[in-house]
């Protein structure tokens, strides 16, 4: 069965997910999730998928499982993540269940995303900026007042490393 992607970030390819066994990598665990078409199959690869997150209780271990199987779904096409809560019993940890609240919509990406990004900025911008510490490199140039918020990020020197 062909089903269209996108793919995810390319910083995730090929990383090992903590707690998985070493070697195992999130493309590994999940990609072959997203071809399972009946609940057959789908019953015992999730019962493999929390026999391998070690280090928790099962309880914990399924509700590890399942959010990672809707996030990763929700790279998929609206077909396939609908068809992977449905066998799995799970749902996209940002935009939630397909079935509940139908697909989402660009608008609500974007609006979610922006959230976030306002969310991040301010956890970011306080929790290292104290008049000590602050420096001309650490933030970028202002922009418009209907601009929205700068993420500032740290950018740590180190004493006689730097030229």
């Amino acid at each position: 069965m062909s089903t269209s992607k996108v793919s995810p970030p390319g910083s995730w390819r090929g990383q090992r997910q903590r707690g998985q066994e070493p070697g195992v990598t999130w493309e590994d665990n999940y990609d072959p999730a997203m071809a399972i078409s009946d609940q057959a199959e789908a019953d015992p690869y999730f019962e493999r998928l929390v026999q391998h997150t070690f280090g928790t209780t099962r309880e914990e271990a399924e509700t590890i499982e399942r959010a990672n199987l809707g996030y990763w779904a929700g790279y998929y096409d609206h077909a396939t993540c609908e068809r992977v809560e449905r066998l799995f019993r799970c749902e996209h940890s940002l935009f939630g269940s397909i079935a509940e609240k139908g697909p989402p919509t660009f608008a609500q990406a974007l609006a979610l995303g922006e959230r976030l990004e306002r969310e991040i900025a301010g956890v970011r911008t306080r929790s290292w900026r104290t008049k000590d510490r602050r420096s001309p490199g650490l933030h970028r140039p202002a922009r418009s007042a209907r601009s929205a918020p700068q993420i500032r990020y740290f950018a740590p020197t180190f004493r006689g490393t730097n030229p």
